[in-house]
């Protein structure tokens, strides 16, 4: 925590790898330097969904969704639309899942701007 306090004063940003179940003390540590620029990568990575509106699907993306909502609500916080097909492998060789992918992008931008 130290070095992250240091990346305001020095004009640096931070990019943050994580996944929805590390968000909450992500959000507890961006709540206490609101002047650290912070980019949350790969769409916070909702993972291994298998586009099939199943209920695991349902409860991965309701997760990604409560924990994105409250970053998203930091003024310093952005999100960076990348590697989607971590979140769902093989969508553009299926609709399903292409409708899956261009959703969660929509509701990202739809949270953060």
């Amino acid at each position: 925590e130290k070095g992250f306090a240091l990346l305001e004063s020095r004009g640096l940003s931070f990019d943050l790898q994580c996944c929805p179940a590390q968000m909450g003390a992500a959000e507890a540590l961006f709540r206490r330097y609101p002047g650290v620029q912070v980019v949350i990568n790969h769409l916070g990575k909702p993972s291994k969904l298998r586009g099939d509106g199943s209920a695991q699907d349902e409860a991965t993306i309701s997760s990604w969704r409560s924990a994105m909502t409250r970053l998203a609500a930091l003024p310093q916080v952005h999100c960076k639309i990348s590697m989607l097909g971590f979140a769902v492998q093989g969508w553009p060789d299926n609709e399903a899942k292409e409708l899956l992918v261009r959703d969660l992008v929509l509701e990202a931008i739809a949270m953060f701007g």
